[in-house]
């Protein structure tokens, strides 16, 4: 598996985990996520070999935490939303209609955010029983 272009022109990136890199992080098999160009995917194909790399030398560190130390509340404005809106966050071919959007932008702003925006993505992801 590898770049595909889908039916909206984006591209997406299918790519399967090692085994011994599934037990290490603890993933599923396959790792897919879709990108607005060509381009952008074989930079992603390109660095999700050097992850699995890293990882494999250093099965301590989670190479595959981008901005682990980034607030969420950053995330969600700098990285997330953008591509929630664009319709990349979803194996759905159809990006979300303007409605949808806007309740989307009305749950994180009224719920969301207040509760989990002042922590690090790193804190979030370590305190998963907690929440």
């Amino acid at each position: 598996m590898a770049i595909t272009k889908t039916e909206n022109n984006t591209y997406q990136l299918r790519l399967y985990y090692p085994q011994d890199v599934q037990e290490i992080l603890g993933v599923a098999k396959l790792y897919s996520k879709t990108y607005k160009t060509k381009k952008e995917a074989k930079e992603a194909k390109i660095d999700f070999y050097a992850k699995i790399k890293e990882v494999r030398e250093n099965q301590d560190k989670n190479a595959f935490e981008l901005g682990g130390e980034a607030l969420f509340k950053n995330f969600y404005n700098d990285v997330w939303l953008d591509a929630y809106t664009s319709g990349l966050t979803s194996n759905n071919t159809n990006p979300p209609t303007a409605v949808t959007i806007s309740n989307t932008k009305d749950v994180f702003r009224l719920h969301i955010l207040p509760m989990f925006g002042k922590y690090t993505l790193n804190y979030l992801n370590k305190k998963k029983p907690l929440f």
